[in-house]
């Protein structure tokens, strides 16, 4: 990837809500964002409205995949669904119709961040260890990190990393077992919450991936280095949910779920108390 190209993206939640996951719109999006970052770090000021072709964005996201016609529809199909639900807007100089090579000017308005809002973070560099891998399974995979990744706790990220960035432990190691750890440093929701539209206002929730397929972009999640996957288990052999994390917090994150196991073994031996 060009150095241009590495930006951290900000994607607020109410942006994320009205992503459709089950058509796998995220990537497009993203593409957008990405594009919106390069023109206003080009133009040094702030911006609102971009200027690019359709095969433009295309390269921002999926640079080292030769889009096959289907892929083509796929992604201009996206493109749409964006205007449709107002997450951005067509200028009227642009293209008529929106075409491979189209020329267009997007309001981008609704996608950039508001500092009131909560949001996720995205790092376009980890696009570096997907470029080998299709539009449908990249378009998945980005779907299912983003899902992930939103359910930590974007300040108590920092302050791990702070901390580890000075040699020290983000936990106190001390505590006793009826201590409370509550970091969202990791997420542990199941694999069925994750196969569902989270932030969707649909009430119906979605699937939007199958139990296989998740499984099997949970396995390359973890063999890129995008996500370490810590999977908890009692002294009976009874599972219990996995925790998922940055690979560099592992060993914090390995430390709160032994505790937590810890607690969960002495409140079933010790149940009166």
């Amino acid at each position: 990837m060009e150095n241009e190209r590495i930006f951290t993206l900000f994607l607020d939640r109410e942006v994320i809500d009205g992503v459709s996951y089950k058509k796998k719109d995220l990537l497009c999006i993203l593409s957008v964002l990405l594009e919106y970052y390069q023109q206003q770090s080009i133009r040094n000021q702030p911006v609102t409205k971009i200027s690019c072709t359709v095969a433009g964005l295309w390269l921002n996201m999926v640079w080292s995949v030769k889009p096959s016609r289907r892929d083509k529809e796929n992604f201009i199909e996206s493109l749409n669904r964006l205007i449709e639900t107002d997450l951005i807007r067509i200028v009227d100089e642009s293209d008529k119709s929106i075409r491979w090579n189209s020329m267009l000017i997007i309001d981008v308005t609704n996608l950039i961040h508001d500092t009131r809002r909560t949001f996720v973070k995205f790092e376009t560099k980890k696009l570096e260890k997907m470029i080998e891998i299709n539009y449908r399974t990249l378009t998945v995979l980005l779907q299912l990190y983003i899902s992930i990744t939103s359910y930590f706790n974007v300040q108590e990220i920092a302050y791990f990393d702070e901390c580890i960035q000075k040699g020290i432990s983000p936990i106190d190691e001390n505590y006793d077992l009826y201590g409370s750890i509550e970091y969202h440093v990791s997420c542990w929701a199941s694999q069925d919450r994750l196969a569902k539209t989270k932030h969707s206002s649909d009430k119906t929730q979605e699937r939007w991936i199958s139990k296989q397929t998740l499984i099997d972009m949970i396995d390359l999640l973890e063999e890129l280095g995008l996500i370490a996957v810590i999977r908890p288990h009692l002294k009976s052999g009874e599972k219990l949910a996995n925790h998922y994390c940055y690979p560099r917090h592992k060993k914090y994150v390995q430390q709160i779920v032994d505790k937590k196991v810890q607690q969960l073994e002495y409140s079933k031996e010790n149940p009166t108390e």
